[in-house]
């Protein structure tokens, strides 16, 4: 009997250091500079592998077993610049929902400081990212694609800033008027939540997008949520709001034969847009698209109810007014054959 007392009491002490000195071993190890740096460049050796490109981490740190934070994150392109530098990189992981649901849930997601640029030195010669997007591209479309199932609570984007080129020709469009082949980003914030990343099954919640151009457009939120399935495209929540303008879009629904033939069906698909009575603009907001716009400095409400496909639209409702309350516009009507090359049908009459 003593014997068996024994016995059983090493094998629960044993359990014990096991299960108890195991993890703390491991706590211990990867909290140790000499094992993150080798964990350091182990990754940046994956990384430029995988990407085509030279990647460089200049600090990597584990709070085991949940969090990971790396700093000096640099991306070189195929001419030898720089095509993505952060300056902080941190996600944090459910290691229970993991271990216990078997479902990947990260609960935050920061990148902070996140440097972007994109060029074409010539336009005979290709995307500085090119062989980032060539080493993204699916290698075979007749494999069968991986099943992933993750969902993450946050994503928080601070102090991005994008910088885009289409070629090296300086063009003679002044500043303070957007140029879409010279874009320069600044001061980008995002807060976006991904309660369902499945294979063509997305829930994406956009709960703000803000940023700054150097023309002197400025979004200051856009939110809204997206759900997107094999047979179903939706968008509810729609905000876009500029320094003194507001576009509130009603809820969008696309009924889908599947995401893959998205592109065909949009032709033929019957639309719904509403733009609900709250929408306001303020013209000169958008003075960097159209500088006549910057002499109109009355705000203009709007509201519409449009219905139809992209060839033929039924215009149920749409009003303008100035600030006054004065109406601008207040029409509904018919408008076809849009896609004709030879002649379209717009017919537009009053509402009382």
């Amino acid at each position: 009997m003593r014997s068996s007392y024994k016995i059983i009491r090493f094998i629960v002490v044993t359990l014990l250091i096991v299960l108890v000195g195991l993890p703390i071993s491991l706590y211990l190890a990867m909290s140790l500079p000499p094992v993150q740096n080798q964990l350091r460049s182990f990754g940046q050796k994956e990384l430029s592998s995988l990407l085509g490109v030279d990647v460089a981490i200049d600090n990597l740190y584990i709070t085991p077993f949940s969090r990971v934070e790396l700093s000096g994150v640099t991306v070189s392109d195929m001419y030898g610049d720089t095509a993505l530098a952060v300056d902080k990189l941190g996600a944090g992981v459910s290691m229970r929902r993991l271990l216990f649901n078997q479902r990947l849930v990260i609960n935050y997601v920061e990148l902070i400081g996140p440097d972007i640029k994109i060029y074409r030195p010539s336009p005979d010669q290709p995307l500085n990212i090119d062989p980032i997007i060539q080493a993204l591209k699916p290698k075979n479309n007749n494999n069968p694609s991986s099943q992933y199932d993750l969902q993450a609570n946050m994503v928080v984007i601070r102090r991005g800033s994008v910088k885009f080129d289409q070629d090296s020709i300086a063009d003679s469009i002044p500043s303070g008027i957007f140029n879409s082949k010279h874009i320069r980003v600044s001061d980008l914030k995002a807060d976006i939540g991904l309660p369902r990343v499945k294979n063509n099954d997305f829930i994406i919640n956009l709960k703000r997008l803000s940023l700054k151009e150097a023309s002197g457009l400025s979004l200051t939120d856009l939110h809204a949520r997206l759900v997107v399935s094999d047979t179903l495209l939706s968008v509810s929540d729609l905000n876009i709001s500029m320094p003194s303008s507001l576009l509130s879009i009603g809820d969008i629904n696309m009924e889908l034969k599947s995401l893959k033939t998205f592109g065909q069906e949009l032709k033929s698909m019957k639309h719904h847009l509403v733009i609900l009575p709250e929408s306001h603009i303020y013209p000169p907001d958008l003075s960097p698209l159209l500088p006549a716009l910057t002499h109109i400095p009355s705000t203009i409400h709007l509201f519409s109810d449009i219905e139809g496909t992209l060839d033929s639209i039924s215009v149920h409702a749409i009003n303008l007014s100035l600030d006054n309350g004065f109406p601008y516009i207040n029409r509904a009507g018919q408008l076809d054959s849009l896609s004709s090359k030879t002649g379209r049908n717009i017919t537009l009459s009053k509402i009382d």
